[in-house]
């Protein structure tokens, strides 16, 4: 009830002095009323249509990539214009084979993993890092 009250006091606060919002103020006078719905009116249908280009603009980018040559990481076929590219390190030495040094995941296609089963087989020769790349 209370915040009902605050409120009210506070619109009706606002249309008496026509306190600025956003820069636009509401008018004191009825007579001005019809214009300044107008000016909303024409700034709304222009903000509406600035957004209507956005989304354009956004739909058209998809599924394009950046001009430059750089690669991302691969899971599936690599987009048009990318070429797939492969590549591994095995038997890493790490100091230990416990999770605080090797943590397996993996990224796409690419992996971290212990090099041999069960992790730590071959002493400090523990970790494998196999990454695939899509380059352009």
């Amino acid at each position: 009830m209370k915040f009902a009250f605050t409120l009210a006091v506070l619109v009706t606060f606002l249309f008496a002095h026509s306190i600025p919002i956003h820069g636009y103020g509401i008018p004191q006078c009825l007579s001005t009323l019809p214009s300044y719905l107008q000016d909303q009116q024409a700034l709304l249908q222009s903000v509406k249509k600035d957004l209507h280009r956005t989304k354009q603009l956004l739909q058209e980018a998809i599924d394009k990539w950046p001009p430059g040559h750089y690669c991302i990481l691969a899971k599936g076929p690599c987009p048009t214009g990318f070429l797939r590219s492969s590549g591994h390190m095995r038997a890493l030495k790490i100091y230990a084979s416990s999770a605080d040094y090797i943590k397996p995941t993996t990224f796409g296609d690419s992996r971290i993993q212990c090099h041999g089963q069960p992790c730590g087989r071959y002493g400090q020769w523990i970790g494998e890092l196999h990454i695939t790349a899509c380059c352009k």
